[in-house]
């Protein structure tokens, strides 16, 4: 979350150096709506950006399907 103590992107940037292959599935589930935002973090590593407020639990569970699909197949590879 964009919201924590510590910034969110220098938790995003510590949990995947590599972001072309990213060995664990990060979402960012924040109340802070901003494109740019979201396009920095998909930039930076993030498989989805999800607005606290514009999401259902069932886009949330989807994006964590995906998310977790998504890595599972870079391993693979």
């Amino acid at each position: 979350d964009l919201d924590m103590a510590e910034s969110g992107f220098k938790a995003l940037l510590d949990l995947i150096p590599d972001r072309n292959r990213p060995e664990i599935a990060v979402i960012f589930f924040t109340r802070l709506v901003h494109p740019i935002l979201a396009e920095m973090a998909k930039h930076n590593g993030a498989l989805a950006y999800l607005v606290k407020q514009h999401t259902s639990a069932e886009e949330l569970d989807t994006a964590i399907q995906r998310a977790v699909s998504a890595v599972k197949s870079t391993l693979d590879h």
